[in-house]
């Protein structure tokens, strides 16, 4: 018979590889808990500095705004809770802003870092009224679409160079 400190084949014991073949429930337990505890203590640490989801509504609560009739534009402009378009300016009074969309083309049909912010025409006008960036003279849409990849890198390599 093995005595303490002894394995049934004879020598020493497994020790630790044992003691956690034997426990094997109460280790996989031990560990979930622990993985749980730290996942709670990561939650409330989020909630209590500001967590990335309350960046994004916070973030949605400002956009870049143009007005229809002066073309201003007003850079982080808060919305106000349950408002809807037209805003109001608040330098001329009137309800006359509206999102902005980015054109970030030139004339010669390259990219430029710092967009052109327009005015869609659709918003007053209707769906099918046309919209054309007074810089380049290209279409806007919404959610107008940047240059393709290869004109930026262009760009940003004609800047490394200059």
């Amino acid at each position: 018979m093995a005595g303490m400190g002894q394995s049934p084949r004879g020598g020493s014991g497994g020790g630790m590889g044992d003691w956690l073949r034997e426990n094997k429930s109460f280790v996989m337990a031990a560990g979930a808990g622990l993985l749980l505890i730290v996942s709670v203590g990561f939650g409330l640490k989020a909630l209590m500095s500001g967590s990335p989801a309350s960046d994004v509504a916070k973030s949605s609560r400002y956009r870049t705004l143009v007005d229809s009739e002066t073309n201003d534009v007003f850079k982080e402009f808060k919305i106000p809770e349950g408002s809807k378009w037209p805003l109001k300016n608040p330098k001329t009074g009137t309800l006359s802003l509206y999102p902005a969309e980015a054109c970030y083309w030139t004339t010669d049909g390259k990219y430029k870092e710092k967009p052109t912010w327009v005015f869609l025409r659709a918003y007053t006008q209707g769906l099918d009224a046309k919209t054309v960036c007074p810089d380049c003279g290209r279409p806007v849409v919404g959610h107008n679409p940047m240059p393709p990849v290869e004109i930026m890198l262009e760009a940003a390599r004609a800047k490394g160079k200059g």
